[in-house]
């Protein structure tokens, strides 16, 4: 698939609702679902349960793969949990991942991009950057040492 076909894609069947969490009603809706960055995309079941989240737009090809990647696992992170601590997969260690992140649950977030990279050994730099900014947020609430990061730091730049 090409960028504008991926995109068609993740759109198809997605309703959007755009909630500014700074003004009306939008700091209670971001303190309910924890959002602590921007952009947030929270994806949701008809309930209004929580399936998947994630931080950040780094272009359309990473957005559209992260919208498909909601669309095509719509149990709830709780249910994910499950599934995870029952058969850990890579598609679930990096759902459970931005969750956490999302949720500035860093603690958590490092654990599941680890399995990530031990899942997924070819693509485990790119999962060691994320560990790292994880870390480097994490120290905020002391969930990591300085000496922590340094540490996750000199292979992320050696590679």
């Amino acid at each position: 698939m090409n960028s504008n076909e991926t995109m068609q894609a993740a759109l198809e069947n997605v309703v959007f609702f755009d909630i500014d969490c700074e003004k009306g009603e939008g700091p209670a809706i971001a303190k309910k679902y924890e959002i602590r960055g921007f952009p947030t995309y929270i994806a949701m079941n008809g309930e209004g349960v929580v399936t998947d989240s994630w931080i950040g737009y780094e272009g359309a090809e990473k957005w559209s793969t992260s919208v498909l990647a909601a669309k095509k696992d719509r149990r709830t992170i709780d249910e994910k949990k499950a599934a995870f601590k029952a058969e850990p997969t890579l598609a679930l260690a990096l759902a459970l991942g931005s969750n956490a992140s999302t949720g500035a649950e860093y603690k958590d977030a490092v654990a599941f991009m680890g399995k990530a990279q031990e899942l997924d050994p070819e693509n485990a730099d790119q999962y060691g950057s994320l560990i790292l900014m994880d870390m480097i947020y994490g120290m905020d609430n002391g969930d990591f040492t300085i000496d922590e990061v340094v540490a996750k730091a000199e292979p992320v730049m050696a590679s």
